[in-house]
């Protein structure tokens, strides 16, 4: 079973996982708000996110607070 990505911690809405993108020779997989007056990107960049997307919504779904 896949793990549900959380919401965006800034303003609460659903988040887009997207395919990785080549930056500056690097595959990188990242997160973007679904909202567009939030327009919040997040990336993880290490090997472990960058290959292993099941691995990245973990990463993304820790949180500090809890």
């Amino acid at each position: 079973m896949t793990e549900k990505l959380k919401p965006c911690p800034l303003c609460g809405s659903k988040l887009i996982l997207n395919t990785p993108a080549d930056i500056m020779g690097s595959r990188i997989l990242f997160m973007k708000c679904g909202n567009p007056e939030c327009g919040a990107v997040v990336s993880f960049a290490n090997k472990i996110c960058d290959t292993n997307p099941p691995d990245t919504i973990k990463y993304w779904n820790r949180r500090a607070y809890e």
